[in-house]
């Protein structure tokens, strides 16, 4: 085995990591794996780590045997409600190693076998049915006693979890019988290299199970797609989800961009148009509107420059300089008050000239004729006043004056080309009206008009040294309204298209697929999780392929060649020579391996019919014998051995040979016999006799301290029942005396106690007992077993040289006995009955019969024998 102990950890150290820990692990445990166990398995397996090969292990428990303790049946008692048995005393087996229970038909055995079966959790074993004849009882169960080291006695109740400790029975019955001829099998005892390959399978297993759970529980959450978008190009994407589906496809369903939302607003409103000529002069006039918008910001940029903001301060200063020059200018000296040039007195001035020509029409303004009066005060003019209002005139028509008034034209023209900013509501309205319904792109013209105003106002108020405010072009402001008119010029475009030509089947497909594309998008988070949950589940099934066991069960049929097929065929071929079958044309054949387990089946040489079908009656036995034999004897597990009826048909031969073979297994394991065959009760207590001394205790008889022997029999309607030691079964003819001189004492009492009727009843049976005893002491005494019933030898090993010592008078004595007991024993002539021998008779013969042996026995051989 160290040459396949070395070859199995070889292959061991070439797997990867996660498959050496489950094997070392299983080893280390003896194969008892927890859920944690087969969890750190798991996980390790996910590991790169895991799946590399490494030769680290060291594997200290390869080859080490996991068999139970041997255990040995002690007894089956106190059954209630199985089957037909109802003992009322416990089958016991005895101290030694050969029990031998012998019953008649229905008498119990097969009964007590399918129990030990059941309860030993044995393969086939068949559920134990209560006495159809009886009331089912409240509760169904036995005791059963046995030793595994230790004693232990177990309630068990029928048909419940078999007796862990009894699985390492083996038990033969016509059942095993079949299933070895007709059926492909397992060998029982599998050596630890070869389990350790189903053993890890098992784990493997385990393994991929609890992997399987963990796929399992990654659970689809994605929604199901509504049924209108099945039929599009984004819903049989999104339903069609894979963890390899391309990135650029997945982003294409998770995304929505507003061209797309206007898209799907411009088909619904082509789709929905009565008259798409009138939607596109519509389209075209919002599209006026917006350019209007898009113009007065351009044109405001353009005015709002700092080039621009500069010339308005220019024109602005060179007025103030201008007019304070005027106003210097135009200090007159005829002037009583001060502020002639001023604002506020040219204001007065030029009102005093228009009003003028009320009164004075024909009058060139300042009217300074006779009996003239001021237009002002109405008042006369004086000659100082006319000369007044002349000078006033001379001043306003002067070229200092002159110039005032154009620089302050200048500027007011100026400032009034600078653009005024709408109020609020007044830029709401111009976009609701033009179809705008972005909000930034509202609050960005607002922002525009509002820092126009800050600039406007800031320009018309501010000092020489106060800085200018340009407004910049709002570039995105303008990008967006260039876009919107284009949209607009587009739509106008495909709606003068529309009223020539309108493919609504294309325009339906086309608002599908938006609309689809539009709910994948609402989904993005939903799709994120799904195709990370595919992408976890694609490394479950890797991991999951990992776990595939072909290489671990094709390595395990290797192993099993060697160390089980060869073995295993050798061994039964040495069971077919010690049974004496080798005349049997039969081989046994591998079959096949399946999960690190090997199959064998028995086959006929030279043909493909099968061995049941051809083969007599008792060779099916011998042959079936044969393969349980060399399928379980090899194990190193020395337990309890059951065979029931195991030559039930065979001939005086096989039956010879397989009492011998059976008593070679009783040398070193319990051995059950359960037989209603005389035949092979004789044969195994012969085969026993021939043993001799046994090997642990020299100076004792092997058969003395392991042959035991055992009656049941059926009893008011109850199989199982013990019987006590009798004349016909007592071990020996000593005990077969004290066993009748018992039975004569309790029929002098029952005598005694009911009257000669009750006696008579048992005499019959008493005359019966001596006549059996009269054989037995005849072969087993006098002839000293030479020849027995039910045994095909004359054994003359050792026997012969008491044979002289047989007198006449000893023949004379068991004729006469026999003839006696053998006339009350049969029917007799009513005119001249024999009358029943009273018990002190009959215990008299039985005394001289007990001395007789006493004497015989002590007699020396002469060698010669005499009258």
């Amino acid at each position: 085995m160290s040459e396949l102990r070395q070859q199995v950890k070889t292959w061991l150290l070439e797997q990867k990591d996660w498959l050496q820990q489950a094997a070392d692990v299983g080893m280390s445990k003896q194969w008892n794996l927890s859920e944690s166990d087969i969890i750190a398995i798991a996980n390790r397996l996910k590991t790169a780590e895991g799946q590399n090969i490494t030769n680290e292990r060291t594997f200290d428990n390869l080859g080490a045997d996991l068999d139970s303790k041997p255990i040995r049946l002690k007894s089956v008692g106190e059954i209630i409600g199985i089957e037909n048995l109802a003992p009322r005393a416990p089958l016991e087996f005895g101290s030694g190693n050969l029990c031998v229970i012998y019953g008649n038909n229905g008498s119990g055995k097969s009964g007590y076998t399918r129990l030990l079966k059941k309860a030993g959790g044995k393969l086939g074993a068949k559920e134990l049915k209560p006495n159809v004849f009886k009331a089912l009882p409240g509760e169904r169960k036995c005791n059963i006693a046995y030793n595994d080291g230790e004693d232990q006695s177990v309630d068990w109740p029928a048909n419940s979890e078999a007796i862990a400790a009894l699985r390492a029975m083996d038990i033969f019955d016509s059942e095993v019988a079949a299933a070895y001829l007709s059926k492909e099998s397992e060998s029982s005892y599998i050596p630890p290299l070869v389990s350790l390959f189903e053993r890890l399978v098992a784990a493997v297993g385990k393994v991929k199970d609890h992997l399987r759970d963990e796929q399992a529980a990654l659970v689809k959450a994605l929604p199901a797609i509504p049924a209108e978008h099945l039929q599009t190009k984004c819903g049989a994407l999104y339903n069609g989800l894979k963890a390899n589906s391309s990135v650029a496809a997945i982003d294409a369903i998770k995304s929505w961009s507003p061209v797309e939302e206007q898209e799907l607003t411009n088909l619904n409103e082509r789709l929905s148009a009565v008259d798409p000529t009138a939607l596109a002069k519509q389209k075209r006039a919002t599209k006026g509107q917006v350019g209007r918008i898009s113009t007065d910001i351009k044109m405001a940029t353009e005015a709002y420059t700092t080039e621009k903001l500069q010339d308005v301060r220019n024109k602005r200063q060179e007025a103030l300089t201008k007019r304070q020059i005027a106003q210097q200018a135009g200090q007159v000296a005829s002037a009583k008050l001060e502020g002639v040039g001023a604002e506020t007195w040219k204001a007065m001035w030029d009102a005093a000239r228009r009003y003028s020509a009320l009164p004075y029409p024909q009058e060139k303004f300042p009217v300074v004729i006779d009996d003239a009066r001021c237009v002002l005060c109405h008042q006369k003019l004086d000659e100082d006043a006319k000369q007044r209002l002349q000078d006033f005139e001379v001043f306003i028509q002067g070229d200092v004056e002159a110039a005032a008034t154009t620089a302050e034209q200048a500027y007011a023209s100026a400032s009034a080309a600078l653009p005024v900013a709408p109020n609020e509501n007044i830029i709401v309205q111009a976009c609701q009206s033009s179809g705008l319904i972005d909000v930034a792109l509202i609050e960005g013209i607002k922002k525009f008009w509002a820092n126009i105003a800050s600039s406007r106002d800031t320009i018309q108020s501010a000092t020489d040294q106060d800085a200018l405010i340009p407004v910049a072009s709002p570039s995105d402001v303008i990008t967006s309204l260039d876009s919107k008119i284009a949209e607009l010029e587009k739509q106008a475009t495909q709606h003068d298209q529309d009223a020539a030509n309108f493919n609504r089947t294309d325009a339906l497909q086309k608002k599908k697929e938006l609309e689809a594309k539009k709910w994948t998008e609402q989904q993005s988070v939903a799709i994120n999780a799904e195709m990370t949950r595919l992408a976890k589940v694609t490394e479950f099934d890797e991991w999951i392929r990992l776990t595939n066991t072909s290489a671990i069960t094709t390595k395990g049929g290797q192993i099993a060649e060697s160390a089980i097929t060869e073995a295993y065929i050798k061994r039964f071929n040495d069971e077919l020579t010690k049974l004496g079958a080798t005349r049997i044309k039969v081989k046994l054949t591998k079959t096949k391996a399946e999960k690190g387990r090997t199959f064998h089946a028995i086959q006929m040489v030279g043909s493909t019919v099968k061995p049941d079908e051809i083969l007599s009656e008792g060779e099916r036995r011998i042959i079936s014998l044969a393969a349980f034999l060399a399928d379980v004897s090899d194990k190193t597990n020395a337990s309890t051995f059951i065979f029931d009826d195991p030559i039930s048909s065979l001939d005086q031969k096989f039956e010879t040979n397989v009492a011998n073979r059976l008593l070679q297994l009783a040398k070193s394991r319990q051995v059950l016999v359960f037989t209603h065959r005389t035949s092979l009760l004789v044969a195994l207590e012969d085969a026993a006799d021939k043993f001799g001394k046994d090997p642990n205790h020299p100076s004792k008889e092997w058969k003395s301290l392991h042959f035991n022997k055992r009656w049941i029999a059926n009893f008011n309607g109850a199989c199982g029942e013990l019987e006590g030691e009798s004349v016909s079964n007592a071990p020996s003819t000593a005990d077969a005396i004290k066993a009748l001189e018992n039975s004569i004492y309790d029929a002098r009492k029952t005598g005694e106690d009911d009257g000669a009727n009750a006696y008579k009843a048992i005499a019959t049976g008493l005359c019966r007992d001596v006549r059996i005893l009269l054989e037995r002491m005849v072969e087993e005494d006098l002839l000293n077993k030479v020849v027995l019933r039910q045994r095909r030898s004359v054994t003359t090993d050792n026997r012969l040289a008491v044979l002289p010592n047989i007198t006449l008078q000893d023949c004379q004595r068991f004729d006469e006995l026999m003839t006696k007991y053998s006339t009350l024993v049969h029917s007799q002539s009513s005119e001249n009955p024999a009358d029943l021998p009273d018990a002190d008779e009959i215990k008299t013969d039985v005394e001289g019969l007990k001395a007789w042996r006493t004497e015989f026995k002590k007699r020396p051989a002469p060698g010669v024998a005499h009258a």
